[in-house]
């Protein structure tokens, strides 16, 4: 039972994303459309960002400037606000290049690695940490990072990561829609 309301609660995420700018200057979502507020569901949002986002060695948060579509939850430049308790799906895919490339050595990321995990009011989460590392020069891959967990009204949920001579990577090819350097989906499940 828990799967297929998962999988719904992504479902109308993905339904219903709509673009809607973060207001300049202040950092927030401006108020979502009429549908969003009257479809009466599960509380989500879905974030992107289309800049570049460079991994140089430091923890940083994840940036996201728009936010796709919004119900139930209050998103700034780079996190993310609970108003309702519950348990939340939350996924988080960016698009990571290297110029150069890399091999992993020892614990922390090295030249062509990234780390992206979840942390709440300040806490990082356990086991939300997924690591790319890319050995090839001029490589492009995405990573999903994902986590079910309990949160609660007031829990500020932010995205962090951190690199070493890798960027995330916005991409606007020829024809069809930007491609975001990182896209983040969360959605109440329960």
């Amino acid at each position: 039972m828990f799967a297929p309301r998962t999988f719904a609660a992504l479902a109308a995420t993905a339904a219903a994303v709509a673009a809607v700018a973060v207001t300049a200057g202040t950092g927030k979502a401006t108020p979502p459309p009429p549908s969003f507020a009257a479809h009466g569901g599960s509380d989500f949002a879905q974030l992107s960002s289309g800049i570049d986002q460079e991994q140089n060695g430091n923890v940083k948060a994840v940036q996201f400037e728009h936010v796709d579509g919004i119900h139930g939850l209050t998103a700034t430049r780079d996190s993310v606000t609970v108003e309702h308790d519950g348990m939340y799906m939350i996924v988080v895919a960016p698009q990571v290049f290297t110029e150069e490339g890399g091999v992993q050595r020892g614990k922390d990321p090295t030249r062509g690695c990234a780390d992206t995990w979840f942390n709440v009011n300040d806490q990082d989460v356990p086991n939300s940490s997924v690591r790319l590392c890319q050995a090839a020069a001029h490589s492009t891959h995405v990573v999903v990072a994902q986590t079910v967990t309990p949160l609660k009204a007031g829990d500020v949920l932010r995205v962090k990561a951190k690199g070493d001579d890798v960027k995330f990577d916005a991409t606007q090819p020829s024809e069809g829609p930007l491609i975001p350097s990182v896209i983040l989906s969360v959605a109440r499940v329960s």
